[in-house]
């Protein structure tokens, strides 16, 4: 049965187990690119706005474009600030359309943008609130142990929250975070090989492909 490839799904060795030290089986890795920015933060922020905005009213869609559009982001995160959120895809789906760069910096300034709108007492906000808590340790580049542990806990409390509050299933992505704790012990900061700046390189050879006449499959 090992060796039936309908069964294992497994057709030969992993060329990378010829690499020292390594093992496909015991050498865990995660992007916390598709997994968070594309994901979990789409998914909380997503339907943390959509109910703030829709169901408790606390401010209006036009405010949060408007904060978003005026906000400060300073010289560097000026390049990722985020698209205005149209009305369509957040009423009805509590779905957000941004790149990972632009998601990354919505969730990391939208306590500064919105946070003075949205009662202390929030369940909502401590739901943001632990998202932030898990992005701040999961991109350091330096974690010591008690972080790990500390993470470990806050990724159980986030979800909790998360089931209670939009009384939703949790996603793939969010049984990936489950995770995050063991593969640091084992590979190291998460932050140290996410896909962003090889995504951000692949964006300039896709825009020189699509600026062309050319119909060859460069894939």
């Amino acid at each position: 049965m090992y060796n039936d490839v309908s069964v294992t799904g497994i057709k030969e060795p992993c060329i990378w187990n010829d690499v020292g030290s390594f093992n496909v089986t015991t050498n865990y890795s995660v992007d916390i690119m598709h997994d968070m920015a594309e994901g979990v933060c789409k998914y909380d922020v997503g339907l943390i706005l959509k109910e703030m905005i829709y169901n408790l009213k606390y401010f209006s869609l036009d405010t949060l474009n408007n904060r978003i559009e005026s906000f400060n982001y300073g010289p560097v995160d000026i390049r990722s600030r985020p698209t205005l959120i149209t009305d369509t895809s957040l009423k009805r789906e509590g779905y957000l359309k941004m790149s990972a760069s632009e998601m990354l910096c919505l969730t990391k300034y939208l306590g500064l943008i919105i946070g003075d709108l949205v009662p202390e007492e929030s369940e909502l906000w401590n739901l943001y609130i632990l998202l932030k808590k898990i992005l701040d340790i999961i991109f350091c580049k330096w974690i010591q142990n008690q972080d790990v542990i500390l993470l470990q806990s806050i990724i159980t409390e986030h979800h909790e929250l998360y089931k209670t509050l939009f009384q939703n299933i949790l996603q793939p992505k969010h049984h990936h975070m489950v995770h995050y704790p063991l593969i640091i012990k084992n590979s190291g900061p998460l932050s140290l090989f996410w896909s962003m700046r090889f995504e951000a390189k692949h964006k300039e050879l896709k825009e020189t492909a699509h600026s062309n006449t050319s119909r060859k499959n460069i894939t």
